[in-house]
């Protein structure tokens, strides 16, 4: 007697991790919560298949340049406007009209028809509140990836917030999101960040090791970067001793790092392009050069990295600049002159460094993707 055949064995169920092209880090965000599922969560919770993705740019690919060249416009040519948008909400109700977009929400609207996520976690607040707005029967989840919160944070229908701090989770709470509604987990980041070992070298004589981001891209306030780079190479190299050693990272700007190689040929400098190891990268310098976006401040708090901030921009830049002066776990590197004087500062006072350093580390949440993710899939069970 032959047996029933046995049935084919049903697809996953799609979960979303939404973002916007705009700036990076929130691609980078919804990429590190995929990569975290399929690391430590894909064999427990087979019947789920999570995905990053941008539904926008899927369907219009001229949309990602034009949004970025928007804010890149708007952020340096009205600065002033752009902080009050990012601060305040003004002018009022113009975040409330792009959610009325006919365009945004009929791309939305098809994306859903066409995946039919299970649950949806945005790294951005417009295609969270897009998701609400369009489907309210899916459960939408919003990241905040920054220090600040934006008065577009939260949106009415959210089921949870996931946000870098406690600070934030009292914003919410104080503009009267449920408070057993928001966790402050941190802003998730890649696996590799839960597995750095810190150098094991202590010596008091050991050079200061400085890790400098150039960007990826070259684009907006790090346009004039390769200038103060460059400034503050060529001051290292100049002091009597040198007791600093100073490795730059310039991502996908193959220029950048062609040029910086030219320029400098000395055993003290390392230059280097797109680097996939950035969390050991982090954990193996004393202190990092950059600008203050959300993204770069989370990965180097991971790692207990204290930062030298280079002049931040309006908005988010700032009140991430904000955050960290609070906490004490950062300086400012303004200028050249600034950030070679802060460097020979800390090479110096061991003990700066070691109280920015703790400060670091005790804001630092490397297993935030692994945090969010758990309380997202055990409230789909």
């Amino acid at each position: 007697m032959s047996s029933a055949p046995s049935s084919p064995p049903s697809a996953p169920q799609i979960l979303w991790a939404v973002y916007l092209s705009i700036g990076s880090g929130h691609r980078i965000a919804a990429e590190a919560l995929a990569a975290t599922f399929r690391r430590f969560f894909a064999a427990q919770y087979a019947v789920y298949d999570l995905r990053a993705l941008d539904p926008f740019s899927d369907n219009l690919s001229f949309l990602p340049p034009v949004l970025e060249y928007l804010n890149l416009w708007s952020r340096q040519i009205f600065p002033a406007l752009y902080d009050a948008f990012w601060r305040n909400g003004i002018p009022p109700g113009l975040y409330k009209r792009m959610l009325e977009l006919r365009l945004l929400r009929k791309i939305m609207a098809s994306a859903l028809e066409e995946q039919q996520p299970a649950a949806i976690i945005a790294t951005h607040a417009l295609p969270c509140a897009l998701a609400v707005e369009v489907a309210p029967h899916i459960p939408v989840y919003g990241v905040v990836t920054d220090f600040g919160a934006h008065p577009f944070w939260p949106h009415r229908g959210v089921s949870a917030y996931f946000v870098a701090h406690e600070e934030i989770r009292n914003t919410f709470i104080y503009r009267g999101f449920p408070a057993e509604r928001v966790f402050a987990t941190g802003i998730p980041l890649r696996p590799d960040f839960m597995e750095i070992h810190q150098p094991s070298s202590t010596s008091h004589d050991e050079p200061l090791r400085v890790l400098v981001l150039a960007g990826g891209q070259g684009l907006g306030g790090y346009r004039p970067l390769e200038r103060q780079i460059l400034a503050l190479i060529r001051q290292v190299l100049q002091m009597p001793s040198l007791e600093i050693t100073v490795t730059v990272v310039t991502g996908r700007n193959e220029g950048l790092r062609q040029r910086l190689s030219e320029a400098f040929s000395h055993p003290s400098i390392r230059i280097l392009g797109f680097v996939e190891n950035m969390a050991q990268l982090l954990a193996d310098h004393h202190v990092v050069l950059t600008k203050p976006g959300g993204l770069s401040v989370a990965e180097a708090l991971a790692t207990g990295t204290p930062l030298l901030l280079l002049r931040p921009g309006v908005g988010q830049e700032r009140a991430n600049e904000e955050f960290l002066a609070r906490h004490r776990a950062a300086l400012p590197a303004y200028t050249p002159e600034q950030a070679l004087e802060q460097v020979q500062h800390l090479a110096a006072n061991r003990a700066l460094r070691s109280t920015l350093q703790r400060n670091a580390q005790r804001l630092g949440r490397p297993d935030a993707s692994r945090r969010i993710l758990e309380t997202l899939l055990s409230s789909l069970r």
